[in-house]
């Protein structure tokens, strides 16, 4: 995540313009998941993936409710 950060920070600051910087973008992002979803597959983290998917929907529900009863 951070290396994705990185390089579309570095095409901003080499003087790409704003649709350039989008396509690239884009390309990187697919490439990032791809390697995600081929490491996933090859580790089989499905579930450690779902798992941490459904306790992170749980954290946000929670501190939604917790915000809104302090309001």
């Amino acid at each position: 995540m951070v290396t994705w950060i990185t390089v579309l920070v570095l095409l901003a600051f080499a003087g790409n313009r704003r649709r350039v910087l989008v396509k690239r973008g884009r390309r990187i992002t697919n490439d990032v998941a791809m390697f995600l979803v081929g490491v996933l597959v090859k580790e089989r983290g499905f579930v450690a993936v779902a798992c941490a998917t459904v306790f992170s929907l749980m954290a946000v529900i929670g501190i939604k409710e917790a915000h809104a009863s302090w309001l």
